[in-house]
């Protein structure tokens, strides 16, 4: 019988494990999070401090970066098989690995792309309205949207990339570290 530890972590090609530290998947998805939200914040505090309330809409905007980006880094400590991509992607193709998922059916895609779409949305909602507004377009809104599509292309990379099952360190969520 398998012990809890080996029934949680994945079973990659090696035996192997990383902490979730050292994982590019990991720390795409929290650069993600922090480019997002921190828009987010500020924004809410700005309401607060003009109308003296918070709308639903901003704490649900927060809410959801925080969970499609908690979707993410669990997809990746949960990770049980690697993942290939379809031909003509960048990534493994599905012969290189005897038992491998397709990247459409990864958590952690779906984490990263979601965060991505609820980042993404209200920063071309500004760069549109300023556009309509001036007939000109803001460099730092082209380049918030740029490093958000970086940060997400990176998380998925990291996931495509992955060799290794992770663990997190006693206290945290997920898998800890194996006994050698």
């Amino acid at each position: 019988m398998q012990s809890p530890v080996e029934q949680v972590l994945p079973s990659f090609a090696s035996s192997e494990y990383k902490n979730i530290f050292e994982s590019k998947t990991f720390w795409g998805a929290v650069s993600t999070a922090i480019l997002a939200i921190s828009p987010a914040v500020n924004d809410m505090i700005v309401e607060f401090l003009r109308t003296g309330k918070i709308s639903p809409i901003t704490i649900f905007r927060i809410s959801l970066l925080l969970a499609s980006t908690t979707l993410t880094v669990v997809g990746r400590v949960t990770a049980q098989t690697p993942v290939y991509t379809p031909n003509g992607l960048p990534g493994p193709d599905r012969v290189e690995f005897s038992q491998s998922k397709s990247i459409f059916e990864s958590k952690t895609f779906w984490g990263a792309v979601s965060t991505a779409i609820i980042a993404i949305a209200p920063a071309m909602n500004d760069l549109l309205s300023e556009f309509q507004k001036t007939g000109k377009i803001n460099p730092a809104s082209i380049f918030k949207i740029s490093m958000l599509l970086v940060t997400t292309a990176f998380t998925i990379m990291g996931r495509i990339t992955a060799e290794t099952p992770v663990y997190t360190p006693p206290g945290l969520p997920g898998p800890n570290k194996p006994q050698s």
